[in-house]
């Protein structure tokens, strides 16, 4: 029963907040849920020192397969899309949520129900608080979407937002230590949203901890003195406990184009098609055979291939808390057109300032060669949460190179026969070299812009809610991860034509340059 014999063993999240927890130390039975981990290990019966913490990040805690802990306790609400891949406990806390923006803001005097539609908003990736900005408020303007509350703070801190939801002790904590300036707006009415602690699938514990829970919940834990729960007298899920019913409330709540070899399926005669065709069903047909067949299959395919589950969030619904993948494709599209403008102008103005020889362009040629040396030792991500541009701005320095190769592969005896026939240095480079260079850089420009396809999925660390953070939304919400794979198709029919359209160029370019030297 137990996963590891003689211990309880408690996952949660890094880093672990307050009030929940203290000093960001689980183990130190200070804060709410630390508290109750060690009243619910001391109902059945474990010592302070049988109870074991590990980090399990929270969306780690729903995946498909074996638990490393017996429960995890990390702010978890309970919903019935949950409930279908986990096993949850009775309630340890009552969930009210409360809304934090800064002082001096509109919103701060302005927060009747109809005036709380024009703000925007924004909070963490799978939350309940982010259902309930859509539930409840439903803004006129989708809200921000972040992979974690402090990416969420910063965005208030920085005006991006307009406000965050949060449950109640969190929000307080939030206004009262956290961000100068900033307070704890209002709190809303229950909806009945409650924490429970997460177990594997059927995990027969579940019976031990709610009987636990149900004690605990009557009368305060034996053996708990003030300082396992933040100095307060009382037991965490006491009545009139530290964290309980709280006025207003504070209370916690191929191949085949190289030219070498047979083409797939296809080149080399009828029995070399045969073949090919052959042993790629029988490879295949093994794949397929040992998905079907494997422990834990079945798991899978309702985890990653659910026909529900990826119809739900390729269309969505915002009033369940996640939003359609299929809509969130677009702003990766646009992303990517957008930046696929933007370099090659910029990027063929860096190069050509580069190969310059003029005295006059030099401190240009220097800031080009920084530019691109910086940007392309700092990674992508980093870049992004810096200056929060997003992905184009981060391929520029990249392929800035492809316009100058291109540059450098035509050869210099076309420049001195340009030069010959008396044009300028510009006018050779306009009609005689660029459009050499771009024809030899066309193919690996579209490799670059393949990948900038996906790197546009980078942008959602900003909020953004493209395919990637919809899905990823979708998956925390409803624990199941089929909506990652509706994203991964998308992208798919996104790069697939583009890399065999990259494919047929460089097989065209192979054969002209074969026929060109055998003329």
């Amino acid at each position: 029963m137990l996963y590891a014999p003689g211990v309880l063993t408690v996952g949660t999240d890094q880093p672990a907040y307050p009030p929940w927890f203290v000093s960001n130390n689980p183990a130190n039975g200070k804060g709410y849920e630390s508290a109750v981990a060690y009243a619910v290990a001391a109902q059945l019966g474990f010592g302070k020192s049988q109870v074991n913490w590990v980090h399990e990040p929270f969306n780690n805690s729903y995946a498909p397969g074996p638990k490393k802990f017996d429960f995890d306790i990390n702010e978890i609400s309970v919903t019935p899309q949950r409930a279908q891949a986990v096993t949850f406990s009775i309630s340890y806390y009552d969930v009210q949520q409360a809304l934090v923006a800064l002082k001096g803001t509109p919103i701060v005097t302005k927060h009747a129900p109809a005036d709380l539609k024009n703000y925007v908003y924004g909070d963490q990736v799978g939350t309940t608080s982010l259902a309930f900005i859509n539930s409840q408020i439903q803004p006129t303007s989708p809200p921000r979407v972040f992979n974690t509350l402090n990416d969420a703070k910063q965005a208030l801190q920085t005006h991006q937002i307009a406000a965050l939801v949060a449950d109640t002790p969190t929000a307080q904590f939030i206004s009262s230590s956290e961000i100068k300036n900033s307070v704890m707006v209002a709190q809303f009415p229950s909806t009945g949203e409650h924490f429970g602690l997460l177990f594997s699938k059927g995990n027969p514990l579940v019976g031990c901890v709610n009987k636990a829970l149900a004690t605990l919940k009557n009368s305060s834990p034996r053996g708990m003195d003030d300082s396992d729960h933040g100095g307060q007298p009382g037991g965490p899920l006491a009545p009139g406990g530290p964290l309980a019913g709280l006025s207003g409330s504070p209370a916690p709540g191929s191949f085949g184009t190289t030219g070498r070899g047979p083409r797939l399926l296809t080149g080399g005669g009828r029995r070399a098609t045969a073949i090919s065709t052959a042993s790629t069903l029988v490879v295949i047909g093994a794949l397929v055979a040992i998905f079907l067949v494997a422990p834990g299959s079945a798991e899978v395919r309702h985890t990653f291939f659910s026909p529900h589950d990826m119809w739900q969030s390729f269309i969505g619904n915002p009033k369940k808390g996640y939003y359609s993948v299929g809509a969130a494709i677009w702003l990766n599209i646009r992303m990517f057109l957008a930046a696929e403008v933007l370099i090659l102008a910029f990027s063929l103005v860096i190069a050509l300032v580069r190969q310059s020889t003029s005295a006059v362009l030099f401190p240009l040629r220097v800031l080009g060669v920084i530019y691109v040396d910086l940007f392309r030792g700092v990674p992508l991500l980093l870049v992004i949460l810096a200056i929060g541009f997003g992905v184009p701005a981060l391929e520029l320095p990249v392929i800035s190179h492809q316009p100058r190769a291109g540059l450098n592969s035509v050869h210099r005896s076309q420049v001195a026969a340009a030069r010959s026939l008396g044009l300028s240095q510009w006018t050779a480079m306009r009609y005689v070299i660029l459009p050499q260079a771009v024809r030899n850089i066309i193919p690996p420009l579209l490799n670059d812009f393949i990948s900038l396809q996906k790197d546009t999925a980078l942008v959602g660390v900003l909020g953004a809610i493209e395919a990637n953070n919809a899905a990823q939304i979708y998956g925390s919400t409803v624990f199941n991860y089929s909506s990652f794979t509706v994203a991964a198709i998308l992208f798919l029919l996104l790069t697939i034509p583009l890399a065999r359209f990259t494919d047929h160029l460089i097989e065209r370019d192979r054969r002209r340059r074969l026929a060109g030297g055998t003329a």
